[in-house]
């Protein structure tokens, strides 16, 4: 069997694209199938009359006014395929369209125009996502995408590498893109870690990662847990601390050995990175999240480290890629402009964000910051921090409807926990968003969630599309005459009761979210 005589990228490339693709496509779907729910007509935050009040505003402004706040405006208006048509009809046809040029993407059909269109289509829904499509994997998803289509071939079919194939005729991949994609992996990793450090001495903060004891609540206190995590949760304290420690590790110290020249040490950090993100996804539902830091860990590995873990029915007659002297000229002359353009704004996230944790102004020199302020509204350009505060409590909110005011009947969502009985899900790589918002709502008054006003309305009314969203609807007839939110703090349940009772979780009460409301309030208030 002949193995590889230099260290190319066909086959990390191939296998890149094939998760970046993925990831499109459990986007794309999952949000298809919620999208006419959160923000069509009879949604939750319907986009078609705030787009058209903002298309009317923009059209009463004369031309010469518009081109003088070019800058201005290009921070406030999406940029979005909604401006010109947010009919209900064209939310469905570029959700489905999305899933349908994801699987173009997948099977190697023109890959980097596909990716492109991808990139614009999930912006334009990201744009107008308020609430719904703030998550930091949706600006990862984008932000990923954009260097894929400058690191994927353009042509109409990509070869098959698992395949015979002559890979001679092919190209060797980008190296300009292949760093910039190995960066990303880079501020990816160290900006959570540094979140988490540099959020020890803030006031009121629980110090839980500092004490080693953040992993401890954090499988109890995630958004959407899976069964595992429960019996994760139930392993000793020892245990707990040394993940604490081990995460910590992997997001701090790691990705150094990223940017190491040493392929050994690149090796060992795409391991690290895998590992991590395995462990997340068993014990938690984080969407296409994990799947795609996967995927851009596997660009820090070479075709060497793929051929040698490839079964052997899989491995192929290898034949080094094209290196022709103008393949390289003409990949790095193509790639010279945008590479510098994302390495300049990566560099003024990183600066940005240091000074945010220290509390002072911008420091950045104006060269920096202005590809910053430039590619803000493209979602594409991002700093990253995930559970830079660990939650050390699960307040969870039940809705209750009443058509007497005293026999109160739940609500239930699909995946969220409510009923003490119901196992946690396992949903990913799908995102229940109103469920995720459910969760970041608990966390603080309803003021600090000013959309939950337009979602009870939308109970209230009966709406067929948000109701779609629910798992459990008490009055299928009617909508119930008032609807109140309840607070409970909710604990996973002990492994004796689990098994007896069936009780996977126990809960208490401890307050009011949501007064009991009628239609009447809402409609002469507008908003609580």
């Amino acid at each position: 069997m002949a193995r590889p005589k230099s260290r190319s990228h066909l086959y990390v490339r191939w296998i890149f694209l094939r998760i970046v693709s993925i990831c499109f496509l459990a986007a794309f779907w999952s949000i298809a199938v919620q999208m006419l729910g959160l923000y069509g007509e009879h949604g939750i935050l319907p986009i078609k009359p705030a787009l058209t009040q903002l298309h009317d505003q923009l059209g009463t402004v004369p031309p010469q006014i518009l081109l003088s706040n070019f800058f201005k405006l290009a921070r406030v208006v999406p940029c979005s395929v909604f401006m010109f048509n947010a009919s209900d009809n064209c939310l469905q046809l570029v959700c489905w369209s999305g899933v349908l040029i994801s699987l173009l993407a997948f099977l190697g059909i023109f890959t980097g125009p596909m990716l492109a269109i991808l990139w614009l289509l999930y912006l334009s829904i990201m744009s107008v996502g308020q609430d719904f499509m703030g998550f930091q994997w949706d600006a990862l998803l984008l932000e990923t995408a954009l260097l894929a289509v400058w690191f994927a071939p353009w042509g109409f079919r990509e070869i098959h590498p698992f395949r015979k194939a002559l890979f001679e005729s092919q190209k060797e991949v980008s190296y300009l893109f292949l760093w910039l994609l190995r960066l990303l992996c880079f501020k990816l990793m160290m900006f959570s870690g540094i979140c988490k450090i540099a959020s020890l001495g803030e006031p009121n903060d629980p110090n839980t990662w500092r004490s080693l004891a953040a992993m401890g609540y954090h499988y109890e206190t995630q958004p959407l847990p899976t069964p595992l995590a429960y019996f994760t949760h139930k392993l000793p304290a020892i245990f707990q601390q040394f993940s604490t420690l081990l995460a910590l590790g992997v997001e701090l110290v790691l990705p150094a050995a990223l940017l190491a020249f040493w392929r050994p040490a690149r090796l060992v950090a795409a391991v690290g990175f895998i590992l991590l993100m395995l462990v997340i996804m068993v014990n938690g539902n984080y969407a296409f999240f994990n799947l795609l830091t996967i995927g851009l860990a596997i660009t820090l590995l070479d075709d060497d480290a793929i051929f040698a873990v490839l079964p052997r029915s899989m491995k192929i007659l290898y034949r080094p890629p094209s290196r022709r002297v103008k393949h390289l000229l003409w990949n790095s002359a193509i790639s010279l402009f945008p590479a510098i353009l994302f390495g300049m704004t990566a560099v003024g996230y990183l600066w940005i964000m240091v000074d945010h944790y220290r509390n002072d102004q911008i420091s950045a020199p104006p060269f920096l910051v202005f590809p910053v302020v430039l590619t803000e509204p493209l979602h594409s350009f991002n700093s990253y921090g995930l559970f830079a505060h660990m939650t050390v409590s699960r307040p969870e909110i039940i809705i209750e409807g009443s058509n007497d005011g005293k026999t109160w009947l739940p609500y239930e969502f699909k995946y969220k926990p409510g009923d003490i009985h119901r196992a946690p899900p396992i949903v990913a790589p799908h995102q229940p968003r109103l469920d995720w918002q459910m969760w970041f709502a608990a966390l603080g008054p309803v003021q600090q969630s000013p959309w939950f006003d337009h979602f009870i309305k939308a109970l209230l009314e009966g709406s067929p599309q948000v109701l779609a969203l629910m798992d459990k609807n008490p009055f299928p007839q009617k909508p119930p005459a008032q609807i109140r939110a309840t607070l409970y703090d909710y604990h996973f349940s002990d492994l004796g009761t689990l098994l007896n009772k069936g009780e996977w979780w126990r809960r208490s009460r401890t307050g009011e979210f949501y007064p009991p409301t009628s239609l009447e309030d809402l409609s002469f208030s507008g908003s609580r």
